[in-house]
């Protein structure tokens, strides 16, 4: 019975040797190797295709638009003598004497431009040797106004209108605070006049190289090998 199995054993140690070598030859088929574009890493290192490797790009100044220039308004202040609210800068009120026509009915001969004669007492008739004309009013009993040189009338200012008396007819009093707003333009504070400013680049964040993922070995830093011998 020993003599029978001994030839049935080392067939089962044949067949275990075989299958050992040949596992060892699959796993060396399969091996992998470290990927030449990326040495491995999984990614590569490019220049920055929106700044062109400068790490910077040129932005147009949104606060100017571009001309360097910004616009506004001022407001001018200034202190000036005001117009005088009694003669509205004319310098010149009504006389109230006249009431502005520039003359006044006469007082002396109420208008009438003659008086009483004084030599006749308004008779026309003196007594020397008789009742005869009298000399001075020629008989009529009146006389012409000295006051008024028979016109009725007595001249005021002539236009009726005379001084101001609170602003001496400057036509100013006192002094008044106006405005004036007008159109400014400065130099932009932003971009300092020159229309545009450089920024840091927002797809490489100023370094002017990105990383991107291995196309070749799709980030993993491997590909597949050759044969282990």
């Amino acid at each position: 019975m020993k003599y029978f199995l001994f030839p049935i054993i080392a067939l089962c140690l044949v067949a275990c040797t075989g299958s050992s070598s040949n596992s060892s030859y699959d796993s060396g088929y399969s091996s992998s190797v470290d990927c030449d574009d990326c040495d491995g890493d999984g990614y590569v290192i490019s220049t920055c295709s929106t700044c062109d490797g400068e790490g910077e790009t040129i932005t147009t100044c949104s606060s100017c638009g571009g001309d360097g220039e910004t616009t506004g308004t001022a407001t001018r202040y200034t202190n000036s003598p005001a117009t005088c609210n009694t003669c509205y800068g004319t310098g010149k009120v009504r006389c109230n004497n006249c009431y502005g026509n520039g003359y006044r009915t006469c007082r002396t001969c109420s208008g009438q431009g003659r008086n009483r004669c004084l030599s006749c007492n308004g008779s026309g008739k003196i007594y020397l040797n008789g009742y005869r004309n009298c000399l001075a009013c020629k008989g009529y009993g009146t006389e012409e106004c000295v006051i008024c040189d028979g016109k009725g009338r007595e001249y005021c200012c002539g236009d009726g209108r005379v001084t101001c008396e609170e602003c001496w007819g400057s036509g100013k009093k006192g002094r008044e605070v106006s405005s004036h707003t007008y159109n400014t333009t400065s130099t932009c504070s932003v971009c300092d006049g020159y229309g545009r400013y450089e920024t840091e680049c927002y797809t490489c964040d100023g370094y002017g190289k990105i990383k991107r993922t291995c196309y070749t070995c799709d980030g993993t830093g491997k590909v597949s090998g050759g044969s282990g011998w």
